[in-house]
């Protein structure tokens, strides 16, 4: 406020400042205008601010002029914006999209190691059963030819044993029948028919050893 003198004129002061607020090179808003037309709207309100014109009407077309630009700069800003959106949704569903496709891949990836985990699993227990098949194969070979190379002495002794061990039984057998074959034929001799009784009796017994005619088997 000390520099400014009395009585000095300041109208020019906040034009000059406006001006250079729009067309300055290196701090002025012109640097972010984007299109010819913005350009020269700017330079067209700067010169009307340094000429000092106040008419009202010449004020009203330009700053129409610019509200235009404003406007068709605002259309065009939604329009990159929706551009923009949409792009971010392509970007988006295209994202969706890879990381399903990455999940399916995946899923049947799983899917093909699993299948691999089961076949190593059926084919390890296939050879697992194949061997002890073979196993108890070359078992009962081995018995086989053991039996085969048995020693005379060892086959006679299972033989006598098998042997027995059938015979038991049927001796058993043998033993009751004769026993009742016995029986039956001493009750037929002691107890004889008239027609076998002899005229005269029979004899006296001896007082030595009896002798009886019984049939043996």
């Amino acid at each position: 406020m000390g520099a400014i003198k009395p009585g000095a004129d300041l109208s020019m002061v906040w034009p000059k400042f406006a001006a250079w607020l729009l067309v300055d090179p290196s701090q002025g808003v012109i640097r972010f205008a984007k299109t010819s037309q913005q350009r020269e709207i700017m330079e067209r309100i700067a010169a009307l601010y340094l000429s000092g014109k106040k008419d009202r009407e010449v004020w009203r077309k330009v700053w129409n002029e610019a509200r235009e630009i404003r406007n068709a700069a605002a259309a065009y800003a939604a329009a990159y914006a929706g551009r923009r959106r949409r792009r971010l949704r392509r970007r988006r569903r295209r994202r969706r999209l890879r990381r399903r496709r990455r999940l399916r891949r995946r899923r049947r990836l799983r899917r093909r190691l699993r299948r691999r985990r089961r076949r190593r699993r059926l084919r390890r227990r296939r050879r697992l059963r194949r061997r002890r098949r073979r196993r108890r194969l070359r078992l009962r070979l081995r018995r086989r030819r053991r039996r085969r190379r048995l020693r005379p002495r060892q086959i006679l002794y299972r033989r006598v044993r098998q042997t027995y061990r059938t015979t038991r039984s049927r001796l058993k057998l043998c033993g009751a029948v004769r026993a009742a074959l016995f029986a039956l034929e001493v009750r037929m001799i002691d107890r004889p028919t008239i027609t076998q009784i002899p005229a005269g009796g029979y004899p006296a017994p001896s007082r030595g050893r009896r002798e009886t005619n019984i049939p043996t088997l």
